[in-house]
């Protein structure tokens, strides 16, 4: 027995009225005792005979007695226990103390009682068993219904993250002994002071508890009690009706974003209801999202974040962050969204609009992964690119009939080392038809590329030469007709173009700067020069062969163009340009039209005049 440190052999310290080893995880422990706090905080081994229970009362304080009829600290989440415990069943164990399968705590036995503790007939103690000096449940089994008078809770409706909600049970009998609290996935702990007649029990609910109601049970040593609905988890909620000082709950929003965005963790979703969030509601967008947190306005058309050009919208400055935003509007940024670090951000139904430099702007983040979704997305009225990537391995993904378009006369960049790119059913275009639409930049870059359904107005350009794949399928590409300039200008590895695509105006319809190129079921029009152009570098264009049908159209009404033009400086002159099933003004090519090389000088075999041409 001890009081102070001092009357302990050194390096022994007094807790619980005797003198342990002191320790900061199990493992420093001697065999069979295991590292606990005590009132203090202070971190002690636990003697074997401090360790079974059958009571609350039979542990030291501040320990009570768990489902296994062991005596343990109370957690609501694995930090409240020593180093390499786990928060289980409200209470602290060891990974060895867990069932693998169940996550529950394995099964204990509880010590030998005498005929005082348990009563003569091993019924519940004569004071009607409070939690602290009551017999814990055995019977593991039991599913006989207790009936309850009334179930109340304190707060009814709780948000993700919020602790410390009581709930009281008062019955006419059958409480005493009351184990193992459940409601839902929320974490719940028998409180002290407990009768027969009336048991507390103390809920946390813990980031990422899963919204919607919580059903309510325990065990007694009469049966089972349980409840349907005894409260509700709702999302981190902000409302402009709402106050910074309320709790956050969907019946108690925030005013601001900010203030939800500062209670969130991992897990958690932020409910924005319809309003405007701004500057003169007390926003200040310098806070970046949590990683894991999902933000979810009421509608894409009425939740709106409005900034102005010296703060950032979405922010995702932590490494290998992951973001979900939903039905919203993001204007009048800097950056709509800003991305420094890898990241994986995905949106739906939101809009990024007027943004006073960039709609999406990923600066240096390596890896980052951007993903679009839904009818009502929409990247627009950026003063310049609606999207700018630049870094390695970025991978972006569209799926949806929005508009991506920009004030300027660019709207779409693209300056990568590798990046996977794909658009399904948006419509590109700056503000200026003669501009870029889309362009993918650099030379030595590797870009994987697919456009289905896609409508661009404005160049196409696309610039990665030998590592560089795309694909395009029923795409329409439109530019001013003029003689500099090409609807698509091609310079990558391999082009496939399937579908009823469209490729109008320019000098060139489709420019090949490099590499080779199919071609099915196109449409090239309104062109100045040419609707295929073979460049220096390109290897060849396939309209159509023996086995494989090209049913390609050529149609412009500028005097002397040719449906392809070839640069008779090519260095590649192994393999023919082919053409079959091919119309050019509506006139069909002879059947068996080809072009090949004879002698290094490429020239046209069965073609009317004006169709194919070499320079």
């Amino acid at each position: 027995m001890c009081v102070q440190n001092s009357e302990c052999n050194n390096p022994l310290s007094c807790s619980f009225g005797s003198c342990h080893e002191a320790c900061k995880e199990t493992r420093d422990c001697p065999l069979g005792q295991r590292c606990v706090k005590d009132a203090t905080g202070f971190n002690v081994c636990q003697l074997p005979t401090e360790q079974r229970c059958t009571y609350n009362s039979e542990c030291k304080q501040p320990l009570v007695c768990a489902s296994d009829f062991q005596c343990r600290n109370q957690c609501v989440m694995d930090v409240d226990c020593t180093k390499g415990q786990k928060c289980v069943e409200s209470v602290c164990a060891d990974p060895a103390e867990i069932d693998p399968i169940t996550g529950k705590l394995k099964p204990g036995t509880p010590p030998i009682m005498s005929m005082v503790d348990a009563g003569v007939d091993g019924a519940a103690p004569s004071d009607g068993g409070s939690l602290g000096d009551t017999m814990m449940s055995v019977d593991t089994g039991v599913t006989t219904p207790v009936p309850v008078d009334a179930v109340t809770v304190d707060k009814p409706i709780v948000r993700q993250g919020e602790l410390g909600i009581i709930v009281t049970v008062t019955a006419p009998s059958g409480l005493a002994n009351a184990i193992e609290p459940t409601v839902g996935d929320c974490k719940a702990t028998v409180q002290d002071g407990n009768t027969a007649t009336s048991v507390t029990i103390r809920v946390s609910c813990p980031h990422g508890t899963v919204i919607g109601p919580k059903d309510l049970s325990f065990k007694t040593a009469a049966g089972l009690v349980s409840k349907a609905a005894v409260l509700s988890v709702s999302a981190i909620t902000a409302s402009p009706t709402g106050l910074d000082t309320n709790r956050g709950t969907s019946d108690q929003p925030y005013r601001t974003f900010k203030k939800a965005i500062s209670v969130s963790a991992a897990g958690d979703t932020i409910s924005l209801l319809d309003g405007t969030y701004d500057k003169d509601a007390g926003e200040t967008f310098k806070d970046p999202i949590p990683s894991g947190v999902v933000v979810v306005g009421q509608s894409a058309e009425g939740t709106k974040l409005v900034g102005s050009s010296s703060v950032d919208g979405i922010i995702a400055d932590s490494a290998d962050a992951n973001l979900t935003v939903k039905n919203l509007t993001i204007s009048y940024f800097r950056y709509g969204v800003h991305i420094t670090k890898p990241a994986k951000l995905s949106f739906e139904n939101v809009k990024v609009t007027f943004s006073q430099n960039y709609g999406i702007y990923s600066q240096n983040a390596d890896g980052v992964d951007i993903s679009f979704a839904g009818d009502q997305s929409d990247i627009s009225g950026s003063a310049q690119y609606s999207i700018y990537l630049y870094g390695k391995d970025a991978k972006f993904n569209w799926k949806g009939k929005g508009t991506i378009s920009s004030a300027g006369t660019s709207n779409v960049y693209l300056n990568t080392a590798k990046a996977n790119i794909s658009i399904e059913g948006a419509s590109l275009s700056p503000n200026d038809p003669s501009g870029t639409a889309f362009s993918a930049a650099g030379a030595t870059s590797e870009y994987q590329i697919a456009f289905t359904g896609v409508t661009f107005v404005g160049q196409v350009s696309i610039d990665g030469k030998d590592k560089t794949v795309a694909t395009l399928k029923d795409v329409t590409i439109s530019k001013t007709k003029t003689y500099g300039s090409a609807a698509l200008d091609w310079n990558g590895a391999k082009l496939s173009v399937s579908g009823a695509s469209k490729f109008e105006g320019g000098g060139y319809s489709v420019q090949m700067q490099s590499g080779e190129a199919v071609f099915r079921n196109a449409t090239f029009s309104n062109y100045y020069y040419a609707g295929v152009y073979v460049g220096t570098y390109a290897k060849f264009a396939d309209l159509g062969n023996a086995t494989q049908v090209g049913a390609n159209v050529f149609k412009t009404d500028s005097p002397n163009a040719s449906a392809v033009a070839i640069n008779d400086a090519r260095e590649n002159t192994s393999k023919p340009i082919t053409l079959s099933e091919t119309a050019v003004n509506d006139l069909p090519l002879p059947a068996g039209s080809y072009i090949k090389a004879i002698a290094n000088n490429w020239y046209a075999i069965s073609s009317p005049t004006n169709m194919i041409v070499v320079y």
